[in-house]
């Protein structure tokens, strides 16, 4: 049996987010899927497991959306 790549992840996860009515782009940015419906945003960044570096990937992300609200 073949390995799931992240890549396999996002199909699932799109049509799950169109089905709830938001716009689903992929590969926005540095960001892996992102969905939008009226003024809310949601950012997905597609991982197969949990490590430190994706916390502090998270940290840095959770920070630049307070830096851009603030302008």
């Amino acid at each position: 049996m073949d390995k799931i790549k992240e890549s396999d992840l996002y199909q699932p996860i799109k049509e799950y987010l169109d089905s709830l009515g938001y716009d689903t782009k992929g590969e926005v940015k540095d960001c892996d899927i992102t969905a939008i419906k009226d003024d809310e945003l949601i950012v997905v960044e597609l991982k197969k497991g949990f490590t430190i570096e994706l916390l502090y990937q998270a940290i840095e992300r959770q920070n630049r959306k307070y830096q851009h609200r603030r302008c």
